[in-house]
């Protein structure tokens, strides 16, 4: 080491005089020496500006013997004639126990999801029988407010149920999604707008030339699943078009679903992306409030995208974007 600074000597805790002339092992814990041999001359041998850290292991040595998290940054310049070595430290101890606490409450929180909704479902499930036994035992002689009031209980109540699976499936984001293959876009879009049942009031336009790509089936048909459902859902004309299609780039597809529906007003854009936002009262229109939610967090998973276009007073389009390497 030719020069040090002085963040250099606190951070090692060394003086200047006793890492000045001395080799950079100096500060490499010995396990790593070996390697890191290797690694400098193939830096000497191919130099270019790079970072080293991201992603993997690396440890620092302090003259005390304990070891911390660093990342280095590494630049080649010439003075004079000769060629020097410029090598930037940087001391990764916070940023390392930031990243490990949100790692473990991101698992307590999907581990709490998971319980909560399996073990919350049998009980619904007896409440939702109950409700049916006692909806056809006093079917005869309720007046007509025990029965709206009846039926509104077993409404929410399918609600919860919805919700608890919703909060499940975002639970499991991330995990196994099954192996790779080939999907047919438009066989995808045309079966879940069939199984989704709309009315004669809504129609499908489908793209022609809809791409075949390769990904894993489950999160692609989730997201397709969401979006056309939202679009039936909360359109509310007798001539209601639904229209599907997409564009391939480099390396990523572009799917849009557009709808001629009331819109969503842009003060609203980011909201509905967050959990349990629905902008209509949820006895007017069913959901968990959750579709969008868990759309989002697919697509950062697989390194996608997605946004929204819309005036407020007619039609909303959905554009995400999919990953050729998912």
């Amino acid at each position: 080491m030719e020069t040090v600074n002085t963040q250099s000597c606190t951070l090692f805790g060394y003086s200047e005089v006793e890492m000045l002339g001395k080799q950079i092992d100096l500060l490499i814990p010995k396990r790593h020496q070996k390697n890191h041999s290797q690694h400098r001359q193939n830096f000497n041998d191919n130099p270019s500006q790079r970072r080293m850290g991201i992603g993997r292991n690396i440890f620092g040595l302090t003259k005390s013997g304990g070891e911390f998290p660093i990342e280095i940054g590494l630049a080649q310049f010439y003075n004079g004639d000769k060629s020097k070595t410029l090598a930037t430290i940087i001391d990764m101890t916070k940023y390392v126990k930031i990243t490990e606490e949100l790692k473990r409450s991101n698992k307590e929180l999907n581990d709490f999801a998971y319980v909560a909704s399996h073990d919350l479902k049998a009980p619904l499930r007896g409440i939702m029988q109950l409700a049916l036994w006692i909806e056809e035992d006093i079917d005869d002689f309720a007046d007509e407010d025990t029965k709206v009031n009846l039926s509104l209980l077993m409404n929410r109540t399918k609600r919860l149920e919805k919700l608890l699976e919703d909060l499940l499936d975002y639970s499991h984001i991330g995990r196994k999604e099954g192996d790779i293959q080939e999907i047919d876009t438009k066989e995808v879009v045309l079966n879940i707008f069939d199984l989704q049942c709309p009315s004669h009031d809504i129609s499908l336009v489908c793209q022609e030339d809809m791409p075949v790509i390769k990904s894993s089936v489950s999160p692609f048909e989730t997201i397709i699943r969401n979006l056309i459902g939202n679009a039936i859902k909360h359109n509310n004309r007798t001539d209601g078009v639904i229209t599907v299609s997409s564009k391939e780039f480099p390396r990523y597809y572009q799917f849009s679903i557009k709808d001629n529906g009331p819109g969503i007003p842009e003060q609203y854009h980011q909201q509905i992306f967050e959990l349990f936002k629905t902008l209509q009262p949820r006895d007017e229109v069913e959901g968990s409030g959750m579709g969008l939610a868990i759309i989002k967090k697919l697509l950062d998973h697989h390194n996608g995208s997605i946004t929204v276009e819309s005036d407020g007073k007619e039609g909303t389009c959905f554009t995400f974007t999919w990953p050729k390497q998912s």
